[in-house]
């Protein structure tokens, strides 16, 4: 079930610093493979990896050259190079062989390691791209250096269009495109781990009548509000949200039982509703919102539904949330009560 115990695995902490570059964990991202493989042809590596920071370390997502089927931490000679955020050349790495965290690079003989940072667009040092090297380097010229800068380059655009790819250019959060792949990716998931999986539609209230009043730099700047409180409570493995469309956001959480999504999205609710932006066009009240829930918490009722259902069913249950008087969260079950009691 949901816990935010901050001690993940390594596995579930791989997850979520991927999420957030929007790679998939269970895939191989092609174009991050053939830039590590065209880098250890070109320097003859016995193998080239791309590791980055998770919680409770540092994680290869990435290898060329040795075999990277289970998620492992990188090895110390990656966190030296991402702790020093500079070039990195180790010309004997003798005592780190045979005990690394990585099985595959423990059956190469390896003798010497250059790690070079990676940067994201705002130069915080992101990851690093490391070259294993099964014979000694004991001299890295300055032109070497300058062409392993460009692998990396490579690298960080390629990083860089996946997220242009995938983020609202407003809120950066997911867009729909992007959660709608990765809400498919969850819905099998929990369907063949046998646990609950919850999807939350979220609406601002009266927010025509606000851009009208206020003003859409106002509103822009409301959605991001909103953007920003959602993301605060969506921070674990698999845990995703969109701008859906206009004021509207989508969130799909896994390992979450009908209780707990509710009780996230009154957190939202309530943190939203306390930054009291006022509204113009309803006497300066909190601009609020509304938030519809759905949730299967077995294998039995996944069966014959699907994650497009999902989303329509907490869309039904917004639309309740709202004809009850808004600013307020309901479950797809209290909908059905709902609708059976106004017939």
């Amino acid at each position: 079930m949901r816990s935010e115990d901050s001690n993940v695995s390594i596995d579930e902490g791989r997850r979520i610093a991927m999420e957030r570059f929007g790679l998939s964990s269970e895939t191989r991202d092609y174009n991050i493979y053939r830039i590590l493989k065209l880098a250890r042809r070109a320097y003859g590596a016995a193998a080239v990896g791309f590791s980055i920071r998770v919680r409770g370390g540092e994680s290869f997502i990435a290898l060329a050259g040795a075999d990277l089927r289970e998620p492992t931490f990188a090895t110390p000679m990656c966190k030296t190079s991402l702790d020093q955020g500079q070039f990195t050349l180790l010309s004997d790495i003798s005592e780190w062989v045979g005990d690394l965290d990585c099985p595959s690079l423990n059956q190469l003989d390896l003798r010497a390691y250059i790690g070079m940072p990676v940067l994201s667009p705002d130069k915080r040092v992101i990851g690093v791209m490391s070259l294993f090297f099964d014979r000694p380097i004991e001299n890295f010229s300055e032109e070497d250096r300058h062409f392993l800068n460009d692998y990396v380059r490579l690298l960080e655009d390629s990083l860089i269009m996946r997220g242009l790819s995938i983020r609202d250019p407003l809120t950066q959060m997911f867009n729909r495109r992007y959660m709608e792949q990765q809400a498919s990716i969850e819905w099998r998931r929990a369907l063949r781990l046998q646990v609950p999986i919850s999807v939350a539609m979220i609406d601002v209230d009266y927010f025509k009548q606000y851009n009208d009043s206020a003003g859409h730099s106002s509103g822009d700047t409301t959605l991001i509000h909103l953007a920003e409180c959602i993301e605060k409570h969506c921070q674990r493995a698999g845990d995703a949200a969109c701008r859906y469309g206009g004021e509207e956001f989508a969130v799909i959480l896994p390992l979450t039982s009908a209780d707990q999504a509710k009780n996230l999205c009154e957190r939202i609710r309530r943190e939203f509703e306390l930054l009291a932006i006022p509204h113009p066009a309803r006497g300066n009240e909190p601009v609020t919102i509304s938030c519809g829930v759905t949730t299967k918490e077995s294998a039995s009722e996944m069966e014959g539904s699907s994650i497009e259902k999902s989303f329509q069913e907490a869309d039904e249950a917004l639309y309740g949330a709202k004809d009850r008087g808004r600013n307020r969260v309901m479950h797809f079950t209290e909908f059905n009560d709902y609708a059976l009691d106004d017939r």
